[in-house]
């Protein structure tokens, strides 16, 4: 029975792969990682992020990584790396970014944007511990992936410096408004492997992300957030929130996630370094499931853009 039960636990945990990508709650400091066409600052940007979910859970999932941006004028550049973990499941995530801008208004922008790279997934099962060591029907070693992946998206935006804005760098970096639409693993690979057996397990991620920010009084700016996403075989999620800045260096804002979670962020700015700090807090479920996101960030000035954002 215990046998059945271990190997049970196996092929759901596989089906809950379906939406096999780390989820954020600062997803809108590397926004570039969602949706490709989404760089908007003028200066390189390097964001180093770590994501540790259901605090206090065994094997609970962790996620960290590193994400650089580069505009100059109509294009733009990024790269990601991701190392994610869950138990006995691990991806590692490598991907170049590009998108080009199309000026469509005085004040309006349409982005294009395509990443590639490559997903390595792997299951250690010699981490489970097992009832019988010698059954024929789990492995032993650690089964890995090397998977191809591709994304696209494409945003919208206006991104205008106004007299309604006292910090007119706080508009460049974040949009007076966006809507934008990606489509992740546009691939759609699917290898041999016991790793991706299952045809689920490379499905496409769908997001639909908007923003909109406007001048509250005269040292606070409200900005308003949406984040979609639509995985086949995996549960409908929405995270809607708000975040308000004071001047340009201080925030703190409130989300919701349809997982039933809570999501408090704050963070702030000193000359050229930022931090965004989430916490996670999961309601009508387990009492203590609780997740920490942070984001540490640097700009890096560059004179000689010539770039309106």
């Amino acid at each position: 029975m215990k046998k059945i039960f271990t190997i049970i636990i196996i092929i759901l945990s596989l089906n809950t792969y379906a939406q096999n990508l780390p989820k954020f709650s600062n997803y809108e400091m590397n926004k570039n990682i969602i949706n490709p066409a989404a760089i908007f600052d003028n200066n390189p940007t390097i964001n180093i992020f770590y994501r540790n979910q259901w605090m206090g859970f065994e094997d609970a999932p962790t996620t960290a990584g590193f994400n650089a941006t580069y505009k100059n004028d109509k294009s733009a550049f990024g790269v990601y790396l991701l190392n994610d973990n869950a138990g006995i499941f691990h991806q590692n995530i490598f991907q170049l970014n590009y998108s080009y801008s199309l000026q469509v208004t005085d004040e309006t922008y349409m982005n294009f944007g395509l990443s590639g790279g490559f997903n390595i997934y792997s299951m250690s099962f010699q981490d489970l511990i097992l009832h019988d060591i010698n059954d024929p029907y789990i492995p032993v070693n650690q089964e890995s992936a090397f998977l191809p992946d591709i994304n696209f998206g494409t945003i919208y935006t206006n991104i205008r410096n106004t007299s309604d804005f006292a910090f007119s760098s706080l508009a460049r970096r974040y949009p007076i408004y966006y809507i934008g639409f990606s489509v992740q693993h546009l691939l759609g690979v699917v290898s041999n492997n016991i790793v991706a057996k299952d045809n689920s397990y490379m499905n496409r991620h769908y997001n639909l992300m908007g923003g909109i920010m406007h001048p509250v009084g005269a040292s606070f700016q409200l900005q308003e957030l949406i984040l979609i996403k639509y995985t086949p075989n995996a549960p409908f999620q929405a995270d809607i929130g708000a975040k308000f800045f004071y001047q340009e260096n201080y925030w703190f804002g409130l989300s919701y996630r349809t997982s039933n979670d809570l999501i408090a962020k704050i963070g702030f700015k000193f000359n050229f370094v930022s931090i965004g700090y989430a916490f996670d807090f999961s309601i009508f479920q387990i009492p203590s499931k609780t997740s920490h996101d942070i984001v540490l960030g640097f700009i890096i000035p560059y004179k000689n853009s010539t770039s309106k954002y």
